[in-house]
């Protein structure tokens, strides 16, 4: 590496008020990014990731880390194949840690982008991280005031300079980008950050030796999904745990190779665990060629790369056939336009370029949609005439949960050698506390049908052969709430209606040894993202799902339950903070005749519709959320009801009261379903 730089030369012009209005929400740092406007969080959030690397390799340096003793599962074998031979892990030699940065703005539209920390586990950045990331990019306005809070923030989580001289793990960030046209160069940006933050703390320690000098421990995979950078940290952690990956002195040139080959192997070790999970569920499901297309639409993003790399494969090996369109990563213009997750979530519309049309015979087609960094899917069919039935995070937790229930009611083996031998040993004695996580926004009817299950659970009315107990929580909106929720539970399921969501699994349960957990889940636990939410893993976990249970994308859509009509809209507003909710969103304390007004507006229209024979009683069930954005001076409202006319009438209403309270607002969307 060169001679350090100075940051003031370094440290991209931004102006002002973008640093002092942007934050760090869920989905990280967001913004438009014309114009450079995003230049500057891009570097501050590489100082981030940078201090963050420093800080994990010096804990974990001091903390003495157990081996973990994992299941042996389809990536760690083909990460010991791209990886090559590796040696013992003798105690003279070093282990590291990785943080990493995606670059990113999900389904936001093509001239939006964003930045996005992960942690060193391959989750969220840690809450009190999110403050230091805010406070850096906000003093950025100028080097001298950055540089001041720098030195403290370092002396706070690292203490002295010469805390780095006990070091023994090396820092290594990470760093991956979607097909934006403005995200190389964020991410360059980042990088920048990330080489002085480290450089410029280990020349301080004289610790040089931890930096590799042609990389400065920053590693670029280029464009791949969020739940693919996710991935291979999360992975690079448990190889690193397990004394997978040895190396000596300096880190060298076999790192670069050590983590493309993690994500070499993110794609096939998704076929692998498909396999397994057939396998296991029926030996024939694996030899079973599906009828039935999967038409997914990439949303002309990154998740098409993937998917493509491991189509011809999976169909080969599972007979699961998915055939991908809006999958132009080339044209950028076209990422997320009138297509995507979120596109087909939120208007109930088919993507642009599906390609069922009046004139074909067929009555409907099953379809899948991707966000533009893959981490969202929703489900739905298409039919001739151009309608579209949405399947969506609701359904996809359901069905999980329908699963995750089989499994535990019955007698699985919980090793292979068991399953080899046809044994099947009782789990009586086992107790499980599975979570199903959700938030205001998830259809009441999928909502009371979780309960209703519980209570089959309790009252005995499912045959069970271990101790489940099932919990049906609701939380604040936003899925780091959502995922620090499920990982209280032994399986954790959450999904957002937005198609966002996996199933967690508690480390203690994917042991090798002693592990009580059946088969089915076990190899569940190996194809859902034990990190994030990933729309490519949810795809083949649903699709393998259906094909075991020989239902077709329709069957699933009636299955569980009727879905009550809802009504989704946006507002501007003059001042998103002048709105307050409690109960998890489902309440408006500020102000306080806010909520009169909504609570008005229900009864009135119940008292309007009492009378409807059709409906009758189910008016009881009407529900009105309104919460004001993270990000934005925007105001949410979803409204339920038990047709789209009465929802409809009810959010006019409410937004009616809205701008009252609220003062003068813009609606900037509208949808039903």
């Amino acid at each position: 590496m060169k001679e350090r730089e100075r940051l003031i030369d370094l440290l991209p012009a931004t102006t002002p008020l973008v640093l002092q209005r942007i934050r760090y929400g869920t989905a990280g740092f967001r913004s438009d990014s014309r114009g450079h406007q995003l230049d500057g969080v891009a570097f501050c959030c590489g100082l981030v990731a940078g201090l963050r690397a420093l800080e994990r390799a010096l804990t974990q340096s001091e903390t003495k880390m157990p081996v973990a003793e994992t299941v042996a599962t389809t990536w760690t074998e083909r990460c010991a194949a791209n990886l090559g031979e590796t040696e013992g892990y003798p105690s003279n030699e070093r282990r590291s840690s990785a943080v990493g940065v995606m670059i990113t703005a999900s389904h936001n539209p093509p001239e939006d982008n964003g930045v996005k920390l992960i942690d060193y586990d391959g989750g969220m950045l840690e809450p009190s991280w999110e403050t230091y990331a805010n406070q850096i990019v906000q003093n950025a306005y100028h080097p001298s005031a950055l540089e001041s809070y720098l030195d403290g923030l370092a002396q706070q989580v690292l203490g002295p300079t010469d805390a780095l001289c006990r070091c023994t793990y090396v820092p290594l960030i990470l760093f991956a980008h979607d097909t934006r046209s403005t995200s190389p160069r964020l991410a360059n940006l980042a990088m920048q950050g990330a080489r002085y933050m480290l450089l410029n703390r280990l020349e301080a320690a004289g610790r040089l030796d931890l930096l590799d000098s042609e990389s400065g421990n920053t590693i670029l995979l280029g464009t791949t999904t969020t739940p693919a950078l996710h991935t291979v940290i999360w992975q690079w952690k448990q190889l690193m745990d397990q004394g997978w990956c040895s190396f000596r002195h300096r880190p060298d040139e076999r790192f670069p190779n050590w983590i493309q080959g993690l994500l070499a192997s993110y794609g096939p070790s998704l076929v692998d665990a498909t396999v397994s999970l057939l396998e296991v569920l029926d030996p024939s499901l694996a030899k079973l060629d599906s009828s039935q297309e999967w038409f997914v639409d990439c949303a002309n993003g990154a998740g098409a790369i993937v998917l493509r790399g491991i189509t011809a494969s999976l169909r080969d090996r599972t007979g699961i056939h998915l055939v991908c369109f809006n999958d132009d990563v080339a044209a950028t213009e076209l990422l997320n336009r009138r297509c995507g997750a979120d596109w087909v979530q939120k208007t109930t519309t088919l993507p642009e370029g599906w390609p069922l049309h009046a004139s074909d015979e067929s009555l409907s087609l099953g379809g899948a949609s991707l966000d533009g960094d893959a981490d969202r899917l929703i489900c739905f069919l298409g039919d001739s005439l151009g309608r579209c039935t949405v399947l969506d995070g609701d359904l996809m937790a359901t069905m999980v949960l329908d699963f995750v229930i089989y499994c535990l009611s019955r007698d699985w083996p919980s090793r292979p050698w068991e399953a080899r031998r046809g044994l099947s040993p009782s789990n009586d004695q086992q107790r499980w506390r599975v979570g199903l996580v959700h938030t205001a926004y998830t259809n009441g009817a999928a909502v009371a049908y979780w309960h209703r299950k519980r209570k089959e659970i309790e009252t005995g009315g499912i045959e069970q052969r271990s101790r489940i107990e099932l919990h049906v929580v609701c939380t604040w909106t936003g899925v780091k709430h959502l995922e620090r929720e499920a990982r209280r539970f032994d399986i954790g399921i959450y999904f957002e209606p937005n198609g966002h969501g996996t199933v967690l699994f508690q480390d203690a349960f994917l042991r090798r040894s002693g592990s009580r957990l059946p088969l089915p889940l076990q190899c569940c636990a190996r194809l859902a993202n034990q990190a994030v939410g990933d729309g490519i893993a949810n795809l083949l976990l649903i699709a393998s799902l259906l094909q075991w249970k020989r239902w077709s994308i329709a069957d699933w859509a009636g299955a569980f339950y009727t879905p009550l009509a809802s009504v989704y809209s946006a507002m501007h507003v003059p001042d998103r903070h002048a709105i307050k909710t409690t109960d998890f969103d489902r309440r408006v304390t500020y102000p306080p005749a806010l909520e009169a007004s909504i609570r008005g507006v229900l009864e009135q229209h119940r008292q309007i519709r009492t009378g409807n024979e059709q409906h009758e009683g189910s008016f009881d069930n009407m529900r009105v959320v309104v919460r004001p954005s993270g990000t934005e001076d925007i105001v949410r409202i979803y409204v339920e009801a038990p047709t789209k006319e009465d929802a409809l009438a009810i959010a006019d209403a409410v937004s009616t009261a809205v701008m009252e309270h609220l003062g003068p607002q813009q609606t900037l969307a509208s949808a039903t379903s």
